[in-house]
């Protein structure tokens, strides 16, 4: 059901501080590729701390740029944001929902579950992934994994080492 004109974004919710300059001139130029190289029109967007949140501004930023860009939110609850303690990161994720172009809820209310299923509705939908993933662990691990699994091209900010093969 992939749609090959769609992009999802995943990563990790801390990023360094530091490396934020870094990151969003490598992220501007991988979702510049998406819209140029390959006719990406639809921005898939979990609503997360950290990278999500940067992604999807800079999807916002992109759309000034280029006409048709789409930004979809895909979040896994609708109380996302109420165990956030930062005002501002709640201002900040509210001020990008307004700008969205289509929201989608995953449940209603948190549930086990709900993020995963959020970022398997993201990837299921995409041709195409952006990941940040600096460890091989976590929500972001499993989503680089399954979205793999199911044919999408990943492109990496970040990315780990390959393991090692255990001989």
């Amino acid at each position: 059901m992939a749609h090959d004109k769609s992009c999802f974004f995943t990563g990790h919710r801390i990023l360094p501080t530091g490396e934020l300059p870094k990151i969003c001139i490598k992220l501007d130029r991988e979702i510049e590729n998406m819209i140029t190289k390959n006719g990406v029109t639809d921005f898939f967007c979990g609503g997360a701390l950290g990278f999500d949140m940067l992604a999807a501004e800079r999807v916002l930023a992109a759309r000034e740029k280029f006409e048709g860009i789409q930004l979809i939110m895909a979040l896994p609850c609708r109380n996302q944001t109420e165990k956030w303690r930062n005002g501002a990161e709640i201002r900040r994720y509210e001020n990008i929902l307004s700008k969205a172009d289509f929201v989608f809820y995953i449940c209603e209310e948190y549930e086990k579950g709900c993020m995963y299923k959020r970022n398997r509705f993201m990837a299921d939908r995409s041709k195409f992934g952006i990941a940040y993933r600096t460890h091989y662990h976590g929500g972001t691990d499993y989503t680089v994994k399954y979205a793999q699994e199911i044919g999408c091209e990943m492109t990496f900010i970040a990315d780990v080492p390959k393991k090692p093969l255990p001989f």
